[in-house]
């Protein structure tokens, strides 16, 4: 009996070493991924300067490092699914976002025709999942962790998958090598649902982040590009888009840019789906967008 409860105690010792090594490597050290898409980080700390809202497009279209440094970009794009414009993320955007007025920010808010509650999005609410309170915001975050369900295990079992995709695809695998052809294009599409009917119901929220966002920084609406065939798709379903967008931003004296008009980025062999931008261009995309910036800046075009 005693022999059996030491060997519990050294299989509890040894489970506790192996834990606070694995969760060190990877919340301490950052040599390890937490999980899939390494969100983690963004819940870490206040952000108070330069931030990017959206969904995955914007997430794959901007390079946050590639912005000029003084603006302290984070990109807070998740996907379709964590973070179109609901309740729950426009007040997490709102309540975990401080931005310092002081500084010369600049917020984004990348806008689609899917981008709204509606009947295409999963109805499970993710933001709600949370709790946040401003004193999760540390280096170690366990309303996240623990929600998220991360443990040791599966820290451990990412970073097998993500060893197993380097030496498959090689280190840049993340899409960089992939570009969807012109027979999958039409093929895709075919496969995608409507975007649902606008209404004004849809863009209260949007409203708000203006509204919010405005007081501490410059924003931009931003339609990130698509494949040129899916663009086109988007406008017969969702016709009045464009003009809601620029309705929208004129009312409250905001820029709106459908980057899909500006063909150094709208080229079809740079994206790996209909809507997603392989990742090797996004750091010379962003450059691009950041001259487009510069150059509104020098006209005062609504951006000063």
């Amino acid at each position: 009996m005693k022999n059996f409860i030491k060997l519990l105690l050294k299989i509890f010792l040894v489970s506790i070493v192996f834990s606070l090594v694995v969760y060190s490597f990877a919340l301490n050290f950052k040599m390890l991924k937490v999980n899939e898409n390494n969100y983690y980080d963004l819940f870490t700390s206040i952000h108070n300067r330069s931030v990017i809202a959206g969904t995955s497009r914007s997430r794959y279209f901007f390079n946050a490092e590639s912005f000029d440094p003084k603006y302290n970009f984070k990109n807070f794009s998740f996907s379709i699914g964590m973070s179109p414009y609901n309740n729950s993320y426009t007040d997490f955007l709102i309540n975990f976002i401080k931005q310092d007025s002081t500084k010369n920010n600049i917020t984004i808010l990348s806008v689609d025709p899917y981008s709204f509650p509606n009947d295409l999005v999963d109805k499970d609410d993710y933001f709600s999942n949370f709790q946040f309170k401003k004193s999760d915001f540390k280096k170690i975050n366990l309303e996240y962790i623990i929600k998220e369900e991360i443990t040791p295990f599966t820290i451990i079992e990412e970073n097998i998958k993500n060893v197993l995709r380097i030496y498959r695809y090689g280190k840049n695998y993340e899409r960089d090598n992939r570009r969807i052809s012109e027979n999958e294009i039409q093929k895709e599409i075919l496969k995608m649902k409507k975007p649902n009917n606008l209404n004004e119901g849809s863009f209260k929220n949007i409203k708000k982040l203006i509204t919010h966002f405005n007081k501490t920084s410059k924003v931009i609406l931003v339609r990130t590009p698509v494949v040129n065939e899916f663009y086109e798709f988007e406008n017969s379903h969702s016709l009045n888009f464009n003009f809601k967008m620029d309705s929208i931003s004129k009312k409250h004296g905001i820029r709106y840019l459908d980057l899909n008009k500006f063909k150094a980025l709208s080229n079809n062999e740079k994206f790996y789906d209909l809507y997603h931008l392989n990742k090797k261009y996004s750091q010379n995309n962003t450059l691009i967008f950041n001259n487009i910036m510069d150059t509104l800046r020098l006209n005062n075009e609504r951006f000063n």
